[in-house]
């Protein structure tokens, strides 16, 4: 695997853990950080450790994942007593509580280290993050801008409601002043046996008509504040 341009991470890890080591690889890379990582192509032996001892030497950051699988495996040891021998910037993941081989527990240990194990997902990123920003920053990858076009949103008019309301109390004044002439000009037209029940029913008819007109004016001052308030701003 070619030696990436500009500063990248080293990852140490077992082939057996690969299962999980690749999504956080993955994951760091959808974050912007290059990382050079055995992939476990088929190569000569002595050709294949030469490039991984060439990568050590050219990371910008050394990181290793600690299992009980990479703290007994032979390759795994190398690489972090190369990188310790480099004295290059270096972050242990211990995934699993076990210790490495012991030359390589204590010097292992003095450098930053994460216990993953013991953490969960959402609060071992954040650490990590910061502790990779001590030695590497990353690119993050570019977007395309979206030309996709702004579409208005769905539902109904914001403005709907308030022109039902307005419109109803428009036809309810309406409805009230038809009704205060009705009840005004009715006692006319009714016969009475009587002047004096000639005289209450007119008395009845004009005070039903000042009630409705009254409700009429109490209903349209409504329909004008909720036009002045919902309506004309929108305008």
């Amino acid at each position: 695997m070619p030696i990436p341009d500009g500063p990248y991470i080293f990852v140490s890890y077992s082939n057996k853990d690969a299962s999980f080591v690749h999504l956080e690889i993955k994951r760091l890379e959808r974050q912007g950080y290059k990382i050079w990582f055995d992939k476990g192509e088929l190569q000569p032996a002595r050709v294949w450790a030469e490039e991984i001892r060439q990568a050590i030497a050219a990371c910008t950051c050394f990181m290793v994942f600690i299992t009980e699988d990479s703290s007994v495996s032979g390759h795994v040891c190398d690489e972090i007593d190369q990188a310790l021998q480099a004295n290059k910037p270096f972050i242990a993941v211990y995934w699993d509580n076990v210790e490495l081989p012991a030359a390589l527990q204590k010097p292992v240990r003095s450098r930053q280290t994460l216990d993953r194990y013991s953490m969960h997902q959402s609060a071992y990123e954040g650490p990590l993050r910061r502790a990779l920003s001590e030695y590497i920053s990353f690119t993050a990858p570019a977007t395309e801008p979206d030309l996709r076009p702004v579409l208005p949103p769905r539902g109904p008019s914001p403005d709907l409601l308030p022109k039902v309301v307005f419109f109803s109390l428009l036809a309810l004044v309406g409805l009230c002043l038809c009704l205060a002439v009705v009840v005004v000009i009715t006692p006319n037209l009714l016969s009475a046996k009587s002047p004096d029940d000639l005289l209450n029913n007119r008395v009845m008819g004009l005070f039903g008509g000042i009630l409705f007109t009254v409700i009429a004016l109490g209903l349209g001052g409504t329909a004008f504040a909720v036009f002045r308030v919902y309506l004309r701003k929108r305008k």
